[in-house]
């Protein structure tokens, strides 16, 4: 069996590299970006945040829902 080389990129690979996260990055350039980490999507919320769960965002939409609720019981 014979062994598998180990692979050591060279600066042709990190040039290729650089190319396509610079055209990831620009093709992402107009997406939304999420109101708590900033986080590019292509949707977002209603209150502005991407799909993520963590602690930060689930806060983010209980604060803004609390405010939502506030606001339509004062308009009644």
């Amino acid at each position: 069996m014979s062994e598998i080389p180990e692979y050591n990129p060279t600066d042709l690979d990190r040039a290729a590299v650089q190319i396509v996260l610079e055209r990831i990055t620009e093709s992402q350039s107009s997406a939304p970006e999420c109101v708590v980490c900033g986080q590019r999507a292509n949707i977002l919320d209603r209150f502005g945040a991407c799909s993520k769960t963590t602690t930060a965002h689930q806060e983010h939409r209980a604060e803004l829902e609390a405010e939502e609720n506030i606001m339509q019981k004062r308009s009644r």
